[in-house]
């Protein structure tokens, strides 16, 4: 039972590091021109998975499973990116940048 568990539980987790490894890369080329725009990738992300989401909640034909999987894997890139937002903003508050 705990292997098929950890099995579910990796992809899942390879899939927030990778999308947080990509965001902190372009978080990181967004604080130079301004610093809250570190929070604009998990943001889009968010906002976009909400309203997919939404969609696949409101639809009645097949166009439902779509939805809500592209809303899943909005919702996992928004973790990723999130998480690479908030290391981004407490490792540059102290500098000030």
């Amino acid at each position: 039972m705990f292997l098929t568990q950890v099995t579910e539980f990796v992809p899942i987790a390879l899939a927030v590091v990778i999308s947080g490894a990509v965001s902190f890369f372009f978080s990181r080329l967004l604080m130079k021109i301004h610093r809250l725009l570190i929070f604009l990738i998990p943001g889009m992300f968010g906002a976009a998975g909400a309203g997919l989401w939404i969609l696949g909640l409101l639809a009645d034909d097949w166009s439902t499973f779509g939805f809500l999987l592209y809303g899943s894997l909005a919702a996992v890139v928004f973790a990723g990116s999130l998480v690479a937002s908030l290391i981004l903003w407490f490792k540059n508050r102290k500098k000030g940048v």
